[in-house]
């Protein structure tokens, strides 16, 4: 195998898996209520929509003769100071928001799973203290550790999805995926926006193609198998999900009932399915999206916010984890059941704000190409509908 394809494949598999983390989990339960052929369109959309604002910054990232190091770094080159706001205004709402969801889908999760758990009083409170406490305490002490085995995470990782999946294929019913409800699909777009985020790694991509001394070219192939990747993991879980969990049920278990309470879709497929190991299967795949999510991204976001605060107050470590933890854990403890729309606003607005309406603005710029321009515009025009239908799913 040449060096140029070893390279596609290992940068493709990196960019694929920033984005499969645990906004899947909630994904199926929004998709779902439209229908599964439905949200196949709007998923491809949302495919071509993204993978397009990544060749912008894939574009701008190799024309630049300074080393790009972050998109703050950009904006601030590209627009001036006005961008610090919108791009932290952006990062903000998205790491405060997913933070929130993993604590509010990890102890929900949990409850579900083990029904027992329902006699203890505020059981989920007592369950977000406890997870909360664990993931924040591997976030500030345990970090170096659990980069040495973050390997170990991420193919426990894969190995309970595919035994997950495999466990749920002999149980699909077709007539399932024919439900079809279109009033429901522009609410499923935000959380769409949420699973297809691969955009933080594409700096390092950049980098990394660079040092090899290979062309933009290979940063075509890398953006295009690496997102395409990422759509067929989600187009494959999607039918998995919607082909055993029915959209309406009287009595049983059901995506409409499962979304009113806010749950990741592994806790309805493993009720769907009496078989007492994928229960275990479904809360240890939970378990694992979670964790090295919001591992990664706290430790990330902790990093942000001392760059961040030290401009503005005197930090040190205790406020750097204030700043960065508090608000998340207090909205999960005021409402616990907010999983799913956490995901939707993190996609609708955090999401879009970052990787939808400012590269789309990059790309529009003047001293850019025609081909440049029209993506931009075109980007920008389904970002702006993707925001203003979160902006108001969450007012109304």
């Amino acid at each position: 195998m040449s060096g140029s394809k070893r390279l596609i494949i290992s940068m493709s598999l990196l960019l694929a898996g920033t984005a499969l983390g645990a906004g899947i989990l909630g994904l199926p339960m929004e998709t779902g209520l439209s229908g599964f052929l439905p949200s196949l369109i709007i998923m491809i959309i949302t495919w071509i929509t993204l993978m397009l604002t990544g060749w912008v910054f894939i574009f701008k990232i190799s024309m630049s003769r300074k080393p790009v190091e972050d998109f703050a770094d950009l904006y601030k080159r590209e627009f001036g100071h006005w961008s610090i706001f919108l791009n932290t205004f952006g990062y903000f709402i998205t790491f405060y928001g997913i933070i929130t969801a993993y604590l509010c889908g990890i102890s929900t999760a949990t409850i579900e799973i083990f029904p027992l758990l329902k006699s203890i009083p505020y059981v989920d409170k007592f369950l977000i203290v406890i997870y909360f406490f664990v993931l924040t305490s591997i976030v500030i002490f345990g970090i170096k550790i659990f980069k040495k085995f973050n390997m170990i995470f991420s193919s426990f990782l894969l190995v309970t999805f595919i035994a997950m999946v495999l466990a749920a294929l002999l149980h699909i019913n077709v007539d399932y995926l024919k439900h079809v409800n279109l009033s429901y699909l522009p609410f499923a777009t935000p959380i769409l926006f949420t699973s297809f985020c691969f955009h933080p790694v594409i700096p390092l991509i950049c980098q990394h193609v660079k040092e090899e001394n290979f062309s933009r070219r290979i940063l075509k192939w890398i953006l295009f198998w690496g997102t395409f990747i990422i759509l067929c993991v989600i187009l494959f879980w999607s039918l998995v999900v919607l082909g055993i969990v029915p959209v309406h049920s009287v009595s049983g278990t059901s995506i409409i009932k499962a979304h009113a309470k806010g749950l990741p879709a592994t806790v309805p497929l493993a009720k769907c399915i009496h078989f007492a190991p994928l229960r275990i299967l479904a809360l240890l795949f939970t378990f694992f999206a979670i964790v090295t999510s919001f591992i990664g991204s706290g430790a990330g976001f902790m990093n942000y916010v001392k760059n961040f605060s030290g401009h503005y107050i005197k930090r040190n470590k205790t406020t750097d984890f204030v700043i960065t933890f508090a608000i998340p854990f207090l909205v999960a403890l005021i409402y616990p059941n907010i999983f799913l729309r956490m995901l939707g606003v993190v996609g609708g607005i955090g999401v879009v704000t970052i990787y939808g309406i400012l590269p789309s603005l990059l790309a529009i710029k003047p001293n850019n190409n025609k081909k440049i321009k029209i993506i931009g515009y075109s980007t920008l025009c389904l970002s702006l509908i993707v925001f203003f239908i979160e902006l108001y799913k969450t007012c109304f």
